[in-house]
């Protein structure tokens, strides 16, 4: 089949790899029961998250499937065929619905904690964050109020370190732990640009992250595609900073 849609490497790569939509987002059947045991104050709230979060999820893998199917071109630029283009669309469309309803939540009942919608509903709802990139400053509004949940017990560190590095390189700064990846002109995925990378995964144990070895290893499962551990030094189909 032709492919009939032109994807930019890093743009798809953001899209996509919020720490890997399979393996890291989706939360397992065995902590969505305990929640669901749990006395949460918000349990209607709780029960639309877990179906917005599974929407999301649905979209990532028909997109990621349809991955395989790519077509790269010399300038490192990518198309999907028509099945990709369709998943894509689908996806951000989701997404679209997604962000104005937590934009809508945040104005009637704050960000969620534990106690309000369960482990399995704070982090559905931080996953939805987590793929707002087309509103960038929704993201940063809700590390602001992830913050002191995580502080409390309240929130996930790991998610909220996620969500940080996504925020800095929605802005193409360097990012913290290293969970955001580009790929390059070869389709070799690696970290995107990195402060300290030599203790990167010190930083990463401290809040719960796995190894960057790991990650990298389960990303390239994921994608059929190369991951090195190597970080870029600039963000890739990108200028170098001015002052460099």
């Amino acid at each position: 089949m032709r492919p009939t849609c032109f994807i930019s490497v890093s743009v798809t790569l953001t899209v996509l790899l919020a720490g890997c939509a399979n393996s890291q987002n989706r939360e397992s059947s065995a902590n969505q029961a305990h929640s669901a045991e749990q006395a949460v104050t918000h349990a209607e709230l709780r029960l639309t998250l877990l179906e917005l979060r599974d929407r999301d999820q649905d979209a990532r893998e028909r997109v990621v499937h349809a991955w395989e199917n790519v077509t790269r071109n010399e300038d490192g630029s990518m198309m999907f065929d028509e099945e990709g283009t369709k998943a894509m669309q689908a996806m951000n469309a989701i997404d679209t619905e997604s962000r104005t309803f937590i934009k809508r939540m945040i104005i009637e009942h704050g960000w969620p904690s534990y106690d309000m919608v369960g482990e399995d509903g704070a982090n559905a709802a931080w996953l939805l964050a987590q793929h707002a990139d087309a509103e960038p400053e929704v993201q940063e509004q809700v590390l602001g109020l992830m913050e002191p949940l995580v502080d409390q017990g309240q929130a996930s560190g790991a998610r909220f370190a996620m969500l940080t590095d996504r925020v800095l390189s929605g802005r193409r700064e360097p990012q913290v732990y290293g969970t955001q990846f580009g790929d390059d002109i070869d389709g070799v995925m690696r970290p995107l640009p990195t402060v300290d990378w030599e203790n990167v995964d010190a930083r990463r144990a401290r809040v719960g992250l796995p190894p960057i070895a790991e990650y990298a290893a389960s990303m390239s499962e994921t994608y059929k595609q190369p991951c090195e551990t190597t970080p870029f030094e600039r963000y890739p189909n990108h200028p170098a900073p001015v002052d460099e």
